[in-house]
């Protein structure tokens, strides 16, 4: 009895601790990573604010311009200067189409990071559950294996 116990509350449950430990350690990088996605989107967000001021405030064309190339490159849009020069009275469509465009694949993203995060904590938890269990029977095996040593020398 006390060696099953020894197996159990060494081995197995220690194997399992590592498993929640690395479990959890994923768990928390997702969550750091969807935090940081989020950040982006809204200092992005904040940025598309400001493009709309300076385009409500009659700002200069070329400045304006400049401002919106950079804020598409910065969400991955490719050569957004050739397109805006040769529309400049797109510029805030443009803009705006890219930038939701970029909204929903931040989104999706994100949600897809929240699905892995979610999954990781159920598989964790339910090691923790296990090890719960694991421990209880190593416990009563313990006591058990006590009770027969008692048992024999009261009944000696």
């Amino acid at each position: 009895m006390t060696s099953a116990s020894a197996l159990l509350s060494d081995y197995i449950v220690s194997k399992n601790q590592k498993k929640i430990e690395t479990l959890q350690s994923d768990s928390q990088s997702k969550e750091k990573l969807i935090t940081q996605l989020w950040q982006d989107y809204q200092v992005l967000e904040q940025k598309k604010d400001t493009l709309l001021i300076l385009i409500a405030s009659n700002s200069s064309q070329h400045y304006i311009t400049l401002f919106s190339v950079e804020f598409l490159t910065s969400i991955g849009v490719e050569n957004p200067k050739q397109t805006l020069l040769a529309n400049a009275n797109r510029i805030y469509p443009f803009t705006m189409e890219n930038m939701n465009r970029y909204k929903q694949e931040t989104l999706q993203k994100i949600n897809n990071i929240y699905e892995e995060k979610v999954y990781l904590d159920m598989q964790s938890n339910q090691l923790i559950s296990k090890n719960s269990r694991y421990n209880s029977i190593a416990l009563f095996f313990q006591i058990f294996g006590l009770i027969l040593v008692l048992s024999k020398h009261i009944f000696e």
